[in-house]
Order: C-alpha cells, then structure tokens, then sequence
C-alpha cells in the first residue's frame, strides 16, 4: 500500500530534479539578451589568440586588478555554463573595458547599460546555480532540500512575470512553461520530506504556499493537500509492525496514552517548538534528530527515515559512473576491484 501511495504521489518521477532545473533554464536562455551575446563575443575574442590574452593580462596588472578568475566560454549543453561565464566576465568587468578603448579590433564590449542587464541577470539565475549544485550532493540527504528550494524558484517566476524586467519577462515566461509542466503540483511526497526537519515542520509549508497564493490562487489549496497526504501517510506507516527503534519501558507507556488519546504521534512531534535556526544551520544533521528521537515517536521517524532517504538527482551516480570510465580504461582494464576502488575514491 506505502508503494502505491508514493508512486502516486510521484516518487517514481524518471526525470531528477537537477535535470529538470537544466530543462527550466535551457528554455529561458533561448530568449536571452544581447548583452550576453556580447560576452560571449567578449571572451571568445579574448581566447582568439595568444596575444590577445597577454594583452588582456597586461591590462589586469596596470589596473591592479587580480587575474587569478578563468575566463570561462559556455557549453551549449549545459545551461549553467551561461552562469559561470558571466560570473568571470563580470569579474573582469573594468579589463574589458579598458581593452575596448585600446584595441579597434574589439568591437563587443558591452556598453554600462548592458553590464547592468547582466547583474540582474545574474542575480535572476543564482538561485537556478545553487540549488542545482545542492541537489546535486551525495553526502547529505536531499529529500528535505526540494521544497523550500523549488518554492523559491517558483517565486521568483511568478515574479519576474508578473512584474519583472521587461528584457527579462521572455526569458522568466518561458522557464514558468516549463516550471508548470513538471512542478506545477510540485511532489507532495517531498514537500512532505520538509516537514521532517523539526526546523521547519509542517507551518513552513502553509506558509510558503499562503506566500504564492496572491501571485498563484491555488497556493493555499496545495498547503492544505500537503497536510491531507502527510496524515494517510502516517497512517499506513503507522499500521507497519515492525520498528527499528528500541523503544524504553518508560517511553513505551508515553507512546501508548498519545495513541490512545486525542493526538497522534504526529500531532505530538508537529505541536512541539520548532528547533530554532543557527549559524550552522548549512551542515544540520536532520537524520541525526531522528535517529535521537526516535523512540519519542516511532511511527513518525519510521515514515521520516522511508521519506529522507529518497534521492531527487541522479547527478550523483551518473558522476560516479562517469569517472568510473575514466579510472578503468583500456590500459587499465585488469586492475584488481581494491585498487580500482582506491582510485575512484582517491
């Protein structure tokens, strides 16, 4: 039953989350402005010759300005790589102007206007950026990562639409098509990962979807399905047998007064104080909690563990299977399995 449950709520999805991120900003940066043709020209004519880098090189220094960023030109393939270009062509902003004025063969530098065109921009696309390199991690779990992450890329398109930078609107319209073909509903089962970090619980997520309701009409409807999926879900995990907490004797005649009264041990683990935020917030260890609390609640951390274990990229194994290829070529096709693994992990 659990199973149907989650591939109803589409935890069978093919497509990770990273790869639709590429997909929403792909469709964007078809529309994009002339400014960032010309970086692109920019850099390109920079990396035409060896002269012209030294000449570049030249200018770095007689501006006292550090050279140590690379140049980056994009690849077509990856829509990130737009970022990472004009990240490192807004670095050598000044370089680029003042080739301008010495060299008459250099007929692309963007005016002022255009290096403004592209810091909105690069604000508009650093979220995109982030959380792709978030989703992307294989050291900590990301279930709990997708909503509040795919929310702010939400907003910012609703936005940007509804009263964005007219040289940006094509752009923004374009990635909320594709936003709404494969997000519109978002995944509940994942906006449900979020409840179990005690930092944000299920109140962060009426209020994330109330937040999108003046721009979104279905915002509060959405909360409330959230809300609506959270509990059948507890309850199938609830009915399950087994459990691999041990629970103490003077803990178990807790859990039974709650099961047997008015509140679950869901409406116990959602009533309590929120853990407050910290400065360390960037490494919190949400499986850590659970594996704390889990005899507290045994029904819930069962269902959190099911649910913080679900991956939302395949980035992860398609880079390990990547290098994979690299380490064991055809020079190296006898290397004994301890030493490939040594390698891959080197």
């Amino acid at each position: 039953m659990v199973s149907k449950i989650l591939s109803k709520w589409g935890i069978d999805q093919k497509l990770c989350c990273a790869h639709v991120l590429n997909l929403i900003a792909q469709d964007g940066l078809k529309h994009i402005d002339e400014s960032v043709t010309l970086i692109r020209s920019s850099i390109a004519y920079v990396k035409g010759s060896q002269a012209r880098k030294v000449k570049f090189l030249d200018i770095c220094k007689q501006l006292s300005s550090p050279s140590s960023k690379r140049l980056h030109e994009n690849v077509t393939t990856r829509w990130n790589s737009i970022y990472i270009m004009l990240d490192s062509a807004l670095f050598y902003r000044k370089v680029f102007a003042n080739l301008g004025l010495v060299e008459d063969s250099y007929k692309t530098c963007p005016s002022s206007d255009q290096w403004l065109k592209i810091e909105k921009l690069m604000g508009f696309l650093h979220p995109f950026y982030e959380i792709t390199v978030l989703l992307s991690g294989s050291m900590y779990p990301t279930a709990n990562l997708y909503f509040e992450n795919i929310w702010e890329i939400h907003k910012s398109l609703l936005e940007e639409v509804s009263h964005g930078l007219r040289f940006m609107r094509p752009m923004a319209v374009e990635m909320k098509k594709k936003f709404d073909k494969y997000w519109r509903n978002y995944s509940p089962i994942l906006a449900i990962a979020l409840v179990f970090d005690p930092r944000y619980k299920l109140s962060f997520v009426n209020w994330a979807f109330a937040k999108l309701a003046p721009l979104d009409p279905n915002g509060i409807d959405m909360g409330n399905n959230v809300k609506s999926d959270l509990y059948q879900l507890f309850n199938e995990y609830k009915s399950m047998q087994a459990s691999d907490y041990e629970i103490p004797e003077f803990m178990q005649s807790v859990i039974d007064e709650v099961d047997n009264g008015t509140k679950s041990q869901l409406d116990v683990y959602l009533n309590e104080l929120k853990i407050p935020f910290s400065d360390g917030d960037d490494e919190y260890d949400v499986l850590a909690f659970w594996k704390a609390n889990g005899s507290r609640y045994p029904g819930v951390a069962r269902m959190a563990r099911y649910v913080l274990a679900i991956p939302v990229s395949t980035v992860a194994s398609e880079s390990a299977f990547s290098t994979g290829g690299l380490v064991i070529d055809k020079y190296r096709s006898k290397l004994l399995p301890t030493n490939a693994e040594a390698l891959l992990l080197n």
